[in-house]
């Protein structure tokens, strides 16, 4: 018999944490048959006692949160969070990965939505940071911190329960040695083995572009000849949230009513998605696609703003992979842009290739680990 391990691939984002896994055996260094399906869940995170409505709507409801409890603490995590409890967040600050039970949340909830956190079970866990957290950074002091940091929070025991379940894991081996946008990439350009495939336009010989952009960051990654190509990576403060931000004190403003910044990005995805444009005020559907669509627009001029001057020269040799929320908004600007067949994709699930390719790599890495014969954990 094999000595079976779950390789886990965790994306945590702002406004979504992913996850997907796939089954290793370290001692013949290859795969198992069982794989994992990949899920999504909301990022943010309740907590209290008393003001936590868990009956509300009925207990066994499916857009029920689920509570998550840390040795004493109990959270909330899953759908319709800022419903059962007044207070939640959904942090973006960079330390969220060094501090605070956030990070761990969205982690055990995620382990539970894969049908792990059973006994005895032993997991080499993958994330990934947006690429602004190590530019600038000559010394690597900071991208040491953050991976040792988040290694430190994940690695080891873990004991928890989801409603009322109890669950406990042994993460043996942590990996973050990635940033999200070079997971992209390894969404298309390995299989789900872990090989380079030669013959894919993002196969990293070729001259690649990959466009990231999430609820705060948007981030560049440049390539070529397997190198990176420092002049096209950059990460800026400019995610979905500073558009949700704006238009929450636009409507504000118009319906002199507080609009929470989860309806500002619910009413903006609507948008995109072509749906009807409604929120409620004082119990009466009000139409706001105007603002809203004003608002989608001067994001969009915005983002273009910062991407434009540092592409264009450069983006004519280049394919491009537009990943993340951002490609919800920016396609059809995109494919104006650059017109040409072919030299600019959107993956069918552009929110998902992230953590796709990020399990990708873990297995690839643990391939070259099981080669070298450092397969298993010192």
């Amino acid at each position: 018999m094999g000595n079976k391990k779950i390789v886990v691939a965790v994306d945590f984002g702002h406004a979504e944490t992913n996850a997907t896994a796939r089954e290793w055996d370290e001692d013949l260094g290859v795969e198992q048959g069982s794989s994992y399906p990949t899920v999504t869940n909301s990022s943010l995170v309740g907590w209290g006692h008393a003001e936590m409505r868990l009956e509300m709507n009925g207990s066994n409801g499916k857009n029920k949160p689920d509570q998550i409890t840390l040795g004493e603490k109990r959270y909330l995590a899953g759908p319709n969070v800022d419903i059962f409890t007044k207070r939640f967040t959904k942090r973006q600050d960079a330390s969220r990965f060094l501090e605070g039970d956030e990070l761990l949340v969205n982690f055990y909830h995620a382990l539970s939505k894969l049908g792990l956190g059973h006994e005895n079970e032993r997991l080499s866990i993958g994330t990934a940071f947006p690429i602004s957290f190590f530019l600038n950074d000559p010394g690597k002091t900071r991208q040491s911190m953050y991976i040792n940091g988040v290694t430190k929070r994940l690695m080891g025991a873990h004991k928890f329960t989801v409603n009322g379940v109890s669950h406990s894991v042994m993460v043996e081996d942590v990996y973050a040695n990635l940033t999200q946008p070079l997971c992209a990439l390894f969404s298309l350009n390995r299989n789900p083995f872990g090989q380079s495939l030669a013959d894919s336009p993002f196969a990293m010989e070729n001259e690649l572009l990959v466009l990231d952009g999430g609820g705060s960051t948007l981030d560049t990654y440049g390539a070529k000849d397997k190198q990176i190509n420092q002049t096209l990576c950059l990460g800026k403060p400019i995610g979905l949230n500073r558009a949700g931000e704006e238009l929450q004190t636009t409507l504000e403003a118009a319906l002199n009513v507080e609009v929470s910044l989860l309806e500002t990005e619910r009413l903006m995805r609507a948008y995109v998605d072509g749906k009807p444009v409604m929120t409620s005020v004082f119990g009466d559907a009000v139409d706001v696609r105007l603002l809203v669509e004003q608002q989608v627009q001067a994001y969009r001029a915005q983002v273009f703003d910062v991407i434009l001057p540092l592409i264009r020269e450069q983006a004519s040799r280049c394919k491009i992979l537009v990943v993340g929320g951002i490609a919800y908004y920016i396609r059809e600007r995109m494919l104006a842009e650059f017109p040409r067949p072919g030299h600019v994709y959107f993956p069918p699930e552009p929110n998902l290739a992230v953590v796709q390719g990020m399990l990708n790599a873990l297995v690839s890495h643990y391939k070259t680990k099981a080669r070298n014969g450092t397969q298993k954990t010192r």
